[in-house]
């Protein structure tokens, strides 16, 4: 049995705490919508809290995704429009927009904080997902707004995923930090879409999943060619430094009245 890692967002000021980075909730209490991120961990048991804290400024925080390296230390991504957010070693150490996307690292028992930074351009960027590898380096899916996300070591044969944004649609970016967060080993923007999923292996191969309104998504030995329906799923996986990459359009439900659709696919 292992420890259970749970992380959202709450506006609770009397949310079950211990051996909390950050014990009070910074949400601005005039603000309805305002709310702190939570981070907790659970014994094997789940009778008890091993941790859980705060996370947060003075305006709203989404707590999205978490995941957990070999040593137990918790790396958590998602959305503030804080200002003040706790930062700690960042490469990017102010917000640069509406919105950023925010990552951060826990130590395994949370009362410190071992980086903490935002990354985002200058319209709205969320965190969706987040994947670790065995040396620490962080891998965060990301959606923005905007068409100029700032890029670090892209592809060098490909040019910028980025397209204009058009009515709601986001572009998808994929970052890389270092085990210590100080240093992005690279930031890509892969097209038009919504990442949701990544998982990286031992061999440093990660995979993207998400969905794309865009007939126009990057594609390299696509087992299905041809844009579908109005809303389409992709899964997309590399080694960054070998420019291997694949692309797998599958399929999916379309979109309804009554909520989105469905995506299901493999990787072989």
């Amino acid at each position: 049995m292992g420890n259970a890692y749970i992380i959202g967002d709450t506006f609770s000021t009397d949310f079950p705490l211990q051996n909390p980075f950050q014990a009070n909730h910074h949400a601005n209490p005039h603000c309805q919508l305002c709310r702190d991120v939570f981070v907790s961990k659970l014994n094997e048991t789940g009778e008890a809290l091993v941790y859980s804290t705060y996370l947060g400024g003075g305006r709203t925080k989404n707590g999205i995704a978490i995941v957990v390296d070999i040593e137990g230390h918790a790396y958590v991504t998602g959305e503030t429009h804080s200002s003040d957010f706790p930062i700690v070693n960042p490469f990017q150490s102010a917000p640069t927009g509406s919105s950023d996307a925010f990552v951060a690292k826990f130590n395994h028992d949370t009362d410190t904080l071992l980086y903490s930074i935002f990354r985002g351009s200058s319209e709205q960027d969320r965190g969706h997902a987040i994947a670790v590898d065995a040396k620490g380096h962080a891998y965060v899916i990301d959606h923005t707004l905007s068409a100029s996300f700032p890029e670090v070591n892209t592809l060098m044969d490909q040019p910028s995923g980025c397209e204009i944004i058009v009515q709601v649609q986001f572009n998808t970016f994929v970052i890389k930090l270092d085990p210590t967060g100080s240093t992005l080993s690279y930031s890509l923007c892969l097209g038009h879409g919504v990442g949701r999923a990544t998982a990286v292996n031992a061999s440093g191969l990660v995979v993207i999943a998400g969905y794309t309104c865009s007939p126009t998504f990057p594609q390299v030995n696509p087992i299905q060619v041809a844009f579908g329906r109005a809303v389409r799923c992709f899964c997309r996986a590399g080694r960054y430094h070998r420019l291997q990459f694949t692309f797998l359009q599958l399929s999916c439900r379309r979109k309804t009245r009554h909520g989105f659709k469905y995506c299901s696919g493999f990787r072989g």
